[in-house]
């Protein structure tokens, strides 16, 4: 196989596909087949993206000429198809949430180490050259010290009871829709959670349509995350510091930073997504994608920048917030 020519599968065919895509060609890479839940599905996406063969998932992650496999089916089933895919030796970015809990998410890191691949969950914001900028800045004490995350990401969406949102079934609910993005920030700047205290909104199917949860860390540091597929939230981090602020405006695909202090009082940083090819605008889903093609160049299993560790402890906190919320504890 030939590392730096990697032909891709995408099991799914779902919105987020038409999103990923448009990185795909930005990024150069080769698409070469897609399968989803039916052929006919499938065989709509394949024509709209022009990818030219389609496949049924199972064939697809078997395919002896698929070298890598993105997975963007519904939560619950990133497990199944990731597995398959990295017991017939395929490399898998797999969407985010990456699992529904974190045992799942294990199971699929042991797999991926004893079959010699490479595993990473698609939480595309980790790889931003904005999100790079901020912990420059961070690190070089354009902030002073960390003491406060505000985050949120929250958008209405119509009530459908059998969407993916909505659905228990398809582990619906805004935490590991759109929380997730708040806790990968979190464990990123703040480290591990010492004490957590969610308030949730559970909606007629059981789902938490809103989370508005408190984490309190090690060295009085301290974060408020909140998430919602009801409600329209402000969708912007802001970081404070003992001697400023730092405020990433949609920071989950982040291309301003603002940064806030004494010394340069207000300043804005611009990271324009560059578009090399025509036709196909895209919202910096590149970034994560060429990442996976250099580590897989390198010989890597995990990513540097979001490791398996990363995700597992993600997926560890999730596992705690909906604990304390099935049991009245909020």
């Amino acid at each position: 196989m030939d590392e730096m020519n990697l032909k891709w599968g995408i099991v799914g065919a779902g919105q987020i596909v038409s999103r990923w895509i448009r990185g795909a060609r930005q990024a150069g890479v080769t698409v070469e087949a897609i399968a989803s839940r039916t052929i006919e599905r499938a065989q709509t996406a394949a024509q709209a993206y022009e990818i030219p063969r389609v496949l049924g998932c199972r064939d697809l992650v078997a395919a002896p000429d698929i070298d890598i496999v993105y997975i963007a089916t519904p939560h619950p089933s990133h497990k199944q198809w990731t597995i398959e895919a990295l017991r017939h030796g395929k490399h898998v970015l797999v969407e985010k949430p990456a699992a529904v809990t974190a045992g799942d998410f294990r199971e699929m890191a042991e797999t991926a180490r004893l079959n010699g691949c490479f595993l990473m969950e698609a939480m595309w914001t980790a790889f931003f050259p904005a999100w790079d900028f901020t912990l420059r800045l961070i690190a070089d004490g354009a902030i002073g010290g960390l003491q406060r995350l505000d985050a949120s990401f929250g958008f209405e969406a119509g009530f459908d009871p059998g969407s993916r949102l909505f659905n228990p079934d398809l582990a619906g609910g805004s935490l590991l829709d759109v929380g997730v993005y708040n806790l990968h920030l979190a464990e990123r700047l703040l480290g591990d959670a010492v004490e957590m205290k969610p308030k949730v909104l559970l909606g007629e199917t059981g789902v938490d349509e809103t989370a508005d949860i408190e984490i309190f860390y090690a060295h009085g540091l301290r974060a408020r995350l909140r998430s919602s597929i009801r409600e329209q939230l402000p969708n912007k981090a802001v970081i404070t510091g003992t001697k400023g602020v730092l405020e990433l405006p949609v920071f989950w695909s982040p291309t301003r930073v603002v940064l806030r202090n004494a010394g340069v009082g207000e300043k804005n940083y611009d990271f324009p997504i560059p578009q090399p090819f025509g036709g196909s605008g895209d919202e910096g889903f590149q970034y994560e994608i060429r990442h996976v093609e250099e580590c897989i160049a390198a010989g890597r299993l995990e990513s540097p920048v979001l490791p398996h560790a990363l995700t597992e402890r993600v997926l560890s906190v999730c596992d705690r917030l909906r604990a304390q919320w099935n049991e009245g504890i909020c």
